[in-house]
């Protein structure tokens, strides 16, 4: 098993602190990067989870945050795009999980590709997915299928 090193690297991720969430973000931090976290929705729970996840990534020596937020929102999603590049100075990689708005996604897409390129990790499937692929695909992101059909990447060009 190859090992690779996100050291110095800013992965920013979305989600309700689920196990799935937890997954991601913590495999990010064991490989070295600092992370920019949010909530989906503004709800206990989900500020409990992702509060959670960052706690472990700082244990694991990652520097990280948490933005608790209504993902629907434009407003919130460009704070939370910008309070990324504020804090770190930019962001490779952008991690969908279930649930995540297309627009969050589109946000970290432009702000990327404005600044030399990055990486939107789709890790979701099922019925929808075609169309949010189409749509990112439509924003000039350069969409990749991975070997399973649950595991979608998309490089966007910068």
């Amino acid at each position: 098993m190859t090992t690779v090193s996100l050291a110095g690297k800013v992965i920013a991720l979305a989600g309700r602190g689920s196990d799935s969430d937890r997954a991601a973000a913590i495999s990010c931090a064991e490989a070295g990067a600092d992370l920019a976290l949010a909530t989906l929705v503004p709800d206990q729970a989900s500020e409990f989870g992702m509060n959670s996840i960052a706690n472990e990534a700082w244990v694991l020596g990652s520097e990280q945050f948490v933005r608790v937020m209504d993902a629907t929102d434009p407003n919130a999603i460009a704070a939370f795009v910008e309070e990324t590049w504020a804090r770190y100075g930019g962001c490779k990689a952008f991690v969908v999980t279930t649930g995540t708005p297309l627009a969050l996604a589109e946000a970290f897409s432009r702000r990327m590709g404005g600044v030399g390129g990055g990486i939107i990790v789709v890790c979701l499937g099922g019925e929808g997915l075609a169309a949010e692929l189409s749509a990112l695909a439509a924003e000039g992101v350069s969409v990749r299928l991975a070997p399973t059909e649950s595991e979608v990447g998309a490089t966007i060009a910068g």
